[in-house]
């Protein structure tokens, strides 16, 4: 292909991509996001649990951790693992505690270089083309515990709306949240005008690092407290705990803005969350338009996106790694220019003048 070509192919796509970034839009991290980052994925849990939860447990439930490790033997994957073999409540606590302590140790190292100025993350160069509607906020949904999208919104000045209020010990209330992000009242006509600042709404189904079962109800604390982490694990009680405060509240948010969007930007998910997959994926088969970026398909992705009209993705080249998939409904087609299925390379080649 000729280097005209090229630049005309490009230019095309270029503007198809475009008209994604417009009114009604709702954004959807997933963890390949954070694990672009550094923040360990299934994978890596793995290995940490196989490798401290036996030292961690004994009686039942080292015997009930056994017969999970019998299932990971056979490389189904931990939450496949998780869900033939439920944990014991103890032995739960201890998959949760291990969670945490993991994601956290990699967070922290991440974080530090953002405040300090030695690392910019992604969506701060993303969050400033995806300006809401006036005085909205810009919806954010992720299945992710750590803290990574609460940090790229507010090294750039804008808000995140979590639900909780507060800052030493955020206590959760919906309403008052949304409410604190007023930035001006001015009278006109005898009628008041409110100003909101910049702000995404988060929704957060599977909880949040900084979320604690606190003896008066879920609270926000970025200081680490001898408390119950409010997360969801993998596995069965996934499914019954996703419906207690905080997390049904966010699991509504994000399924409510998914119904109501009028387009979807979904960077590095992997389709395979329960808690979101059936109002997602019935949107994109009824052609609801939707932007895909990240680095591999999933098998989960790859049907959905041949079941959609109006979805398109763009992955990896895996001929050249420098390049670029777009798959659409029709089929996909591998080119040479640009990763742009990167969020950075999408912000400078595509949004950027």
């Amino acid at each position: 292909m000729s280097a005209t070509s090229a630049a005309a192919e490009i230019d095309s796509l270029k503007g198809e991509l475009q008209q994604i970034f417009s009114d009604g839009l709702v954004v959807i991290v997933g963890s390949g996001v954070s694990a672009a980052e550094g923040i360990p994925g299934m994978g890596a849990l793995e290995v940490h649990l196989n490798a401290q939860v036996p030292k961690l447990v004994t009686g039942d439930d080292l015997e009930c951790w056994k017969a999970i490790a019998v299932e990971l033997a056979k490389k189904v994957g931990l939450e496949a693992a998780l869900l033939t073999v439920a944990p014991t409540d103890a032995l739960e606590d201890v998959i949760l505690g291990l969670t945490a302590d993991l994601i956290e140790s990699a967070e922290t190292r991440i974080l530090e270089e953002v405040i300090t100025g030695k690392r910019i993350l992604p969506l701060s160069k993303l969050l400033p083309h995806l300006n809401p509607q006036p005085n909205r906020a810009l919806p954010v949904i992720t299945p992710n515990y750590e803290r990574l999208i609460e940090a790229a919104a507010e090294i750039i000045g804008w808000g995140v709306d979590s639900m909780f209020i507060g800052n030493t010990l955020g206590r959760f209330d919906q309403q008052i949240s949304q409410r604190s992000f007023l930035k001006e009242v001015q009278i006109k006509s005898k009628r008041a005008i409110y100003t909101y600042r910049n702000r995404i709404a988060l929704a957060k189904p599977h909880g949040s690092l900084d979320w604690y079962q606190h003896a008066d109800g879920p609270v926000r604390c970025s200081i680490k407290l001898p408390l119950p982490k409010l997360i969801i694990t993998p596995g069965r009680n996934k499914y019954h705990r996703g419906y207690a405060i905080p997390f049904d509240r966010h699991r509504e948010l994000g399924n409510t803005a998914i119904d109501h969007a009028a387009r979807l930007l979904i960077l590095g998910y992997g389709f395979n969350d329960d808690h979101l997959e059936t109002h997602l994926s019935q949107s994109l088969r009824r052609g609801k338009p939707a932007l895909i970026l990240t680095r591999s398909l999933s098998g989960n992705a790859t049907k959905v996106i041949a079941q959609s009209p109006n979805a398109i993705a763009l992955s990896e080249n895996p001929a050249v790694t420098t390049g670029v998939t777009v798959t659409r409904q029709s089929g996909r087609v591998e080119h040479k220019f640009a990763p742009i299925w990167q969020v950075s390379t999408f912000v400078d080649i595509i949004l950027n003048p």
